[in-house]
């Protein structure tokens, strides 16, 4: 600070520097779900739908911006990409990518079980998802349970776990060479049959070819786990959820059918 001479005094710059916004965009986010992301320790904001956000806070030149997520979406975990840089120009590149976990666990209780999860178990295996495990650690999990060896009975050998997939899951007889290569699959080192399973199913939901069973089997297997998930989203106990299931196939019409028999209560 410099002491005033007794003359006028006309040689202090003033210098301002414009803050830059920080934001992106958030995909994936379940209608209704909401999250909580923070810029920092302090500057936080709520978000409750997809598409751009920014902050309301600005940066200064030079300063670094550090953008996480402060609070999950329910049943729904969300990634920041692009998350901290310094901030030298506006920011408007921060990806928010949201993944529903629930199909996850609804897909298990399907090729595991062979049933619709009740909506305790959905939340129970949920929140382990939720909470870090892998889908595969999950399969592994399941598979030890005692409903799984309705499907998967003790001491199968690697082709017969193959096999009872195949039979139980789709519906029809593995061919020798899916069998074969399968269970060279569980062949490999650290291969375990929830890792397995869950690369199988990765395979059947995401079939994308022209093979006539291989569409039939997907759509299988996907409209059998959207009304098994539909059971427990509405509250499904354990005594329906077998029958839940009950004439699910291909055809997108046994889904429709499914569900109104959920809705109307007939099915609980």
């Amino acid at each position: 600070m410099g002491a005033a001479s007794g003359t006028n005094v006309t040689n202090v710059v003033v210098t301002c520097a414009n803050q830059f916004t920080i934001g992106g965009t958030v995909s994936g986010l379940v209608a209704g779900n909401s999250l909580v992301l923070r810029n920092g320790w302090t500057d936080s904001l709520s978000i409750s739908a997809n598409g751009p956000f920014t902050f309301a806070n600005g940066m200064d030149p030079g300063a670094i911006y550090a953008v996480t997520v402060a609070s999950q979406p329910v049943g729904q975990v969300c990634d920041v990409s692009k998350g901290w840089d310094v901030a030298n120009a506006n920011v408007t590149n921060i990806a928010v990518t949201c993944i529903a976990y629930d199909n996850d666990v609804a897909q298990l209780y399907v090729a595991l079980f062979g049933r619709a999860p009740e909506a305790t178990g959905l939340s129970y295996w949920l929140a382990r998802r939720t909470a870090g495990e892998t889908q595969a650690q999950l399969a592994d999990a399941m598979y030890g349970v005692t409903p799984a060896r309705g499907y998967y009975p003790a001491g199968l050998s690697k082709r017969d776990i193959v096999a009872s997939f195949y039979r139980n899951v789709l519906g029809r007889t593995a061919s020798t060479s899916e069998v074969d290569f399968w269970a060279a699959k569980l062949d490999i080192a650290g291969a375990t049959p929830g890792s397995v399973i869950t690369e199988m199913i990765s395979v059947v939901a995401n079939y994308s070819g022209t093979d006539a069973a291989g569409i039939v089997s997907a759509r299988l297997f996907n409209n059998r786990s959207s009304v098994a998930l539909y059971y427990a989203q509405k509250g499904g106990s354990m005594n329906s959820v077998t029958a839940a299931l009950a004439g699910v196939t291909d055809d997108p019409q046994t889904v429709t059918a499914a569900k109104a028999r959920i809705d109307s209560g007939a099915v609980r």
